[in-house]
């Protein structure tokens, strides 16, 4: 039996499965090699899916049109998820490379995709404006307890309230990644990168009229804070996945089993060490930044 790579049958615990969406099968089926020309590919990608989706249930006026979108955008990207685990998957046990480097690959294209949903909602939030916006992601806006204030009156919080609330959304990721595989990682990403860009644009939508660059200066200071975060979830959700598959497929005494679980936790402990940087951030650092921007 050939794969779809066309090689012969490998039956290392593949990831590879059958497409489950036509969306998915419109996706080019490799991924291009280049670094920069990857993560335009699959930031773009993602982005597209993200627009399209949104559009489709707009267009359909379908209620909790917002909510609905986050299972439609992680279906078809899943797919894509899956390409990026099995390239890790060959990487380490075909290839014969270190896991640190094709986890490093894997956990840039999957931020890559986080970052390309992120950016796709941002642009059909900031198109519907804060009225539409509240209504079509009131779930996001409920989620982040959203109330009326804007981003120069934003309540940054303490950072141990924040970190424990970003351990939350960990365990989370964890859970849905453990148990559902792909399509769990895939769908607790793409809900919290709908949450962020929403409440995000809504945020920067209420700040007074003002010079351009100043919203962009607002917008420059949070960028750290968000990479930082996004990239331990990324973490979080590869460990999960990793471990689970892991276990799904090797013998307790397998000595790969324990290699691939020590691993996972390798990555789990650098996640929450990211997520601790980004609570201490957004609560000390973040707040003097937004500060300056009001004085200016």
């Amino acid at each position: 039996m050939m794969n779809r790579a066309g090689k012969g049958p490998d039956r290392e615990g593949t990831f590879v499965d059958p497409l489950r969406t036509t969306a998915s099968a419109l996706l080019p089926p490799r991924l291009v090699d280049a670094p920069a020309r990857r993560a335009l590919q699959l930031t773009g990608e993602a982005c597209l899916y993200t627009v399209l989706s949104c559009a489709l249930l707009l267009l359909l006026d379908l209620a909790d049109a917002g909510l609905i979108s986050i299972f439609l955008v992680a279906a078809p990207l899943t797919d894509r998820l899956v390409v990026l685990l099995e390239e890790n998957r060959h990487s380490i046990y075909v290839l014969r490379r270190g896991s640190r480097q094709a986890n490093q690959r894997a956990a840039a294209g999957v931020l890559c995709l986080f970052l390309g949903i992120a950016v796709g909602y941002a642009a059909v939030t900031a198109w519907l404006g804060e009225a539409a916006t509240l209504h079509v992601f009131r779930f996001a806006s409920q989620a982040a307890g959203l109330h009326t204030e804007d981003l120069l009156r934003h309540d940054f919080g303490q950072p141990l309230v924040t970190f424990v609330g970003n351990l939350r959304v960990a365990l989370v990721i964890l859970c849905l990644g453990f148990v559902y595989g792909a399509y769990g990682g895939m769908l607790a990403l793409a809900w919290n990168a709908c949450v962020w860009s929403s409440v995000l644009v809504v945020l920067l939508i209420r700040v007074a009229p003002g010079p351009l660059g100043s919203r962009l200066l607002l917008a420059l200071g949070i960028l750290p804070h968000l990479a930082v975060e996004a990239g331990s979830y990324v973490l979080i959700a590869l460990a999960a996945i990793f471990a689970a598959r892991a276990l799904a497929i090797r013998d307790l005494r397998d000595k790969r089993l324990r290699a691939a679980l020590t691993a996972s936790l390798g990555l789990l402990a650098l996640a929450i060490v990211g997520l601790l940087a980004a609570a201490l951030y957004e609560s000390w650092l973040l707040p003097g930044w937004v500060a300056w921007i009001a004085g200016r």
